[in-house]
Formats: C-alpha cells, sequence, structure tokens
C-alpha cells in the first residue's frame, strides 16, 4: 500500500502529537493530542489503552518530561512542563498542571530546557541539581516598532517562590523561529532557512532558491541536519550543515516526489553519529504521508512506503531496539475516539 490517504489541508494542520516515554516502558508514556480547539494530555499504555489526565483550552505545540532526571521520568508522578497555541505556560504533575507565565510574544511559540543560569550553578561550582532545577527556554515571534521579524527568547524558572518568572529575556532580530536544539534555532531570515545559535550567531544558510520554510532540526554535536519546503514549488530538502564554523552545506539533497505541506519528522538511525535520517512529511494537496530513507554519505534516497492501518496515522517516532540495534517506528493511529500505537520495520 502507498501513502496513506488523508484529508486535503485546506488550513494550518493541527500541531503534531508529542510522546514522552517512561524509563520504564511498562509505565506507558504521555501523549499530547488535539481535539477540536482544545489540547489533550493522556496517558498512553503499551497495551493501547488511554487515560485522558488533562484538557487545555488551546492545543499543545510544545512538551518537556524530564524535567528532573536524577530519578527517571514516570508519566503518573513527576513534573513536566507544556506550552500551548496561546502562548500558556503549564507547569505541574499530570492532571495537576497550572499555567505559570505567558509568552512575551506571539506565535509561533517553542519550548525547550536549559541549566539554571545563575552563576552558583555554573559546573565549576559543582551545584548541587536540587538547588538548580532545570529552567524552560520559551520561544516566540516578536517584531520590532518598524515592524521587522524577530525572536524573543525567555528563561523561566521551576523554583516555587518565583515561579514563571523570566529571569533572562533577549531579541533576535531579523529571524522567524520554526524549531528549537540544544544547538540552536531554526528560522527564516531574508526568505532563506537559517540555523543560528540561542545568541544570534548563524551557523548555516540555506543556498539557492529553497528551502523557504524551515522544517524539522536534528542536532548532534557537530553534525546539524534540517529539512525544508519551497513555499512557492512544495520541493522538500534536507540539507546537513558542517561543523559551526563552516557556512557549506555537507549534504544537500532534494526528496522526490510532488509538492510536501510540511517535513516535520526526521529521525537518524543513530544518537550518536547517524549513517542515515528517515524523513516523514504531508502532500500538500492530500495530507497523506510520504517518507524517505536517506543514506547521507552518498546521497542515496530511497521513498519509504507506510504500512496499511486501521484510522488515521497522528504522527511517527523512532523506535530504537536495544537488542539489533536497529531503529524502527512507532505509528501513532487514531481510530474513532481511540488512540494506538502500531510498531513499523521498514
Amino acid at each position: 500500500m502507498g501513502p496513506l490517504a488523508g484529508r486535503a489541508q485546506t488550513t494550518a494542520p493541527a500541531p503534531l502529537p508529542s510522546l514522552c516515554w517512561s524509563d520504564r516502558p511498562s509505565a506507558g508514556a504521555l501523549l499530547t493530542t488535539t481535539e477540536g480547539p482544545q489540547g489533550v494530555l493522556r496517558i498512553f499504555y503499551p497495551s493501547g489503552l488511554s487515560t485522558v489526565r488533562q484538557r487545555f483550552s488551546a492545543p499543545v505545540v510544545g512538551l518537556w518530561c524530564h524535567l528532573d532526571d536524577r530519578f527517571g521520568f514516570s508519566p503518573e508522578q513527576d513534573q513536566i512542563a507544556a506550552l500551548t497555541a496561546d502562548g500558556r505556560v503549564w507547569l505541574g504533575v499530570p492532571g495537576r498542571m497550572t499555567q505559570i507565565a505567558r509568552a512575551r510574544g506571539s506565535a509561533p511559540y517553542l519550548l525547550f530546557w536549559t541549566r539554571d543560569p545563575r552563576d552558583a550553578c555554573e559546573w565549576r561550582n559543582h551545584p548541587d541539581a536540587a538547588d538548580c532545577p532545570t529552567h524552560l527556554v520559551v520561544v516566540s515571534s516578536e517584531r520590532s516598532l518598524l515592524g521587522q521579524p524577530g525572536t524573543r527568547v525567555e528563561i523561566m524558572t521551576p523554583r516555587p517562590r518565583f515561579l514563571g518568572r523570566t529571569v533572562k529575556s533577549w531579541r533576535l532580530p531579523n529571524i522567524e523561529p520554526a524549531r528549537i536544539d540544544i544547538h540552536g534555532l531554526l528560522g527564516q531570515r531574508d526568505g532563506h532557512v537559517t540555523l543560528v545559535s540561542w545568541l544570534g550567531r548563524e551557523y548555516d544558510r540555506s543556498r539557492g532558491p529553497g528551502p523557504d520554510d524551515a522544517g524539522a532540526l536534528h542536532a548532534i554535536n557537530e553534525t546539524r541536519l534540517y529539512t525544508g519546503v519551497d513555499r512557492r514549488t512544495g520541493r522538500a530538502w534536507l540539507v546537513q550543515s558542517d561543523g559551526i564554523n563552516s557556512q557549506a552545506p555537507r549534504l544537500d539533497v532534494t526528496l522526490p516526489g510532488p509538492p510536501m505541506a510540511d517535513l516535520p519528522i526526521l529521525i537518524p538511525n543513530n544518537s550518536d553519529v547517524p549513517e542515515t535520517v528517515s524523513v516523514f512529511g504531508r502532500e500538500r494537496a492530500t495530507g497523506r504521508w510520504r517518507g524517505w530513507h536517506v543514506q547521507l554519505k552518498n546521497e542515496k534516497v530511497r521513498p519509504l512506503t507506510l504500512p496499511a492501518v486501521q484510522g488515521t496515522v497522528l504522527t511517527i517516532v523512532g523506535d530504537f531496539n536495544e537488542d539489533t540495534r536497529q531503529i524502527g517506528f512507532l505509528l501513532v493511529t487514531r481510530l474513532g475516539d481511540t488512540d494506538h500505537l502500531q510498531r513499523w520495520t521498514p
């Protein structure tokens, strides 16, 4: 069977679901989905059963679960953070999360994490992890008084006494945010996709007529992979930029196929130094999912045929098998009011 059928996309698609696995797979995962205007947070169990833990007034566009890695992550007991499409920042145990702040700028909104920025929490001072909690990075779009595009970066504290307070904030001029990673931001600048550090230093800029829309970003040490879609032609691109000091991309591949609406999913075969990467997105005209497998060394591309499923594919995530050391995939699907996980190894 070819790429999965779906409705034509006449409006902006809902945010892709986020999935956070427990350190013990039997304990399940947290799954965010969109139902109408609401965002929904569920605990999803390997058996396929799920329970709704919390509903939000807007779709969830960012989820961060590993706020305290000292004790692993439990989807039922540990504090998590979420960011909704109305710019609200939420914190707490699933089912009891409360709004702690609101992003200063406007959509699109991005959520990430960083260490406690206080001087006492510098690594050289050997701080106690309990005294230096993980802080939240909230990114939003913010235009200047003259209407020029820009990005607002805010670092917010989870410390109870100052809960939700912005402890650091700065603006990056002339870049529109699209994705965030530990190494920086992927956005648009002067009609081109640009990868910049959180403080605005430019690492890499796409060449030629595209990609004009920023897609997924996967940064691994000195290797940076990202995707893009040319807004006019729908041409899909995969770019691997070289090290921080190099401006020329090491790999620049056009993915064959019809015009694409987006390329939101990029899954490398290795979390350290990838040799191959799988890219998934939705066709512009039909909304069908389409995938490619790309060998980075020789730029060889082959299409991936998605398996038949019951219902609708919501998203696709990587599924690393510790025994075989191979990467597979998990398809998150919905049939009626029920969500399911389907394993898939091409």
